[in-house]
C-alpha cells in the first residue's frame, strides 16, 4: 500500500498499524466510551493528541477491523490510495462515500451498534 504522499488520517494510520500488529484484538471484552464523530475528531495530530487518552488507539483499531470485516481489505487499500496529499475532512468524507457507498457517519454508527451488542 502506498502511504507516501497521502494524508492518511491519524485514526486510520494508527488503527491500521494496530490491526496489522494484532493489538487490541480482545478489546471488545472491555467497556470503552466511543465519542460520536470520532473519525473527524481523531483525524489530525492535534485532534488525536486531545483524545488519545480516551481509548483512541483501541477505537481506531476496532474501527479498522470493522471496516475490513464488513467490507474488505481491498476497500481499505482503495481508500488509502485515493486520499489526497493534504488532509481535509470534507474531502475525506467524499472519498469514503465513493468507496464504501455510505457516509462515514453511518459507518461509525453501525460500528458503535456492533460494539454495543
Amino acid at each position: 500500500m502506498s502511504w507516501q504522499k497521502k494524508a492518511v488520517p491519524k485514526w486510520l494510520n494508527e488503527g491500521f498499524s494496530s490491526y496489522v500488529s494484532g493489538q487490541y484484538m480482545n478489546i471488545k471484552k472491555q467497556r470503552i466510551y466511543i465519542d460520536q464523530n470520532f473519525c473527524e475528531k481523531l483525524g489530525t495530530p492535534k485532534g488525536w493528541n486531545e483524545h488519545s487518552n480516551y481509548n483512541a488507539y483501541q477505537i481506531s483499531a476496532l474501527f479498522v477491523q470493522f471496516l475490513i470485516g464488513n467490507h474488505s481489505m481491498d476497500k481499505l487499500k482503495q481508500l488509502i490510495s485515493s486520499l489526497d496529499k493534504n488532509y481535509y475532512y470534507p474531502n475525506f468524507q467524499k472519498i469514503f462515500q465513493k468507496i464504501f457507498n455510505k457516509d462515514i457517519e453511518d459507518a461509525e454508527k453501525e460500528f458503535i451498534e456492533q460494539i454495543n451488542r
